[in-house]
């Protein structure tokens, strides 16, 4: 299995372990996000970005476990700095900028463990 079909994997776990997880942890600034795009709509966002960010990295180096967090650490820093996705200003309110760029990096690097 290649990296970015193992990294789509990683979204729809990830996402649907979020939304399992953020009602307990409202601190996490999620539960507005995950009230507009919906329970099934989040996980195919979270998926779909995932294998998109995947492919992208695999089409300029063979991704490495350093490389693909770097890569989700500068990803991070677009969507916070650029407001990419404007439904998300809730968490990086909430979330300071290494912990998000932690979360940002940590996501791309899963994809290995299997």
């Amino acid at each position: 299995m290649e990296y970015s079909e193992k990294s789509f994997i990683v979204g729809v776990v990830g996402d649907t372990a979020l939304q399992l997880l953020s009602p307990s942890f409202p601190g996490w600034g999620l539960q507005p996000y995950f009230e507009l795009h919906g329970p099934l709509e989040s996980v195919f966002i979270a998926g779909g970005m995932m294998y998109g960010f995947a492919r992208a990295l695999e089409a300029v180096t063979e991704p490495t476990v350093l490389v693909a967090f770097v890569y989700g650490v500068g990803l991070d820093f677009a969507f916070r700095g650029l407001r990419l996705f404007p439904s998300l200003d809730s968490y990086y309110d909430s979330l300071s900028v290494p912990l998000t760029a932690l979360w940002g990096g940590l996501p791309m690097v899963m994809a290995f463990a299997f």
